[in-house]
């Protein structure tokens, strides 16, 4: 992982592990290093978020609900966590 992405990553999860854990009971599955991809490429600080996972049977069952009530609950958290981060 790259230093600029890391330090990111770790700040980014600190934010959002609050916002998630209020609006959608998420825990913390921490940092770990995605050693391929597009993040590794870009110039500027990059992180990837990942919520749950359809191998999960309730989860994927809660994310195939039809009002899309848990997805918009995890939007909804990240996005809060996001500005949460940018205010100085």
């Amino acid at each position: 992982m790259r230093d600029k992405d890391e330090a990111f990553s770790r700040v980014m999860n600190a934010t959002l592990v609050s916002t998630l854990r209020a609006g959608t009971n998420l825990g913390d599955g921490g940092v770990d290093e995605f050693g391929t991809g597009s993040l590794l490429r870009a110039l500027m600080p990059g992180t990837l978020v990942e919520t749950v996972f359809l191998s999960n049977p309730e989860e994927a069952v809660r994310l195939a609900d039809p009002s899309g009530a848990r997805l918009d609950a995890i939007a909804a958290a990240i996005a809060a966590g996001v500005e949460r981060s940018l205010v100085f």
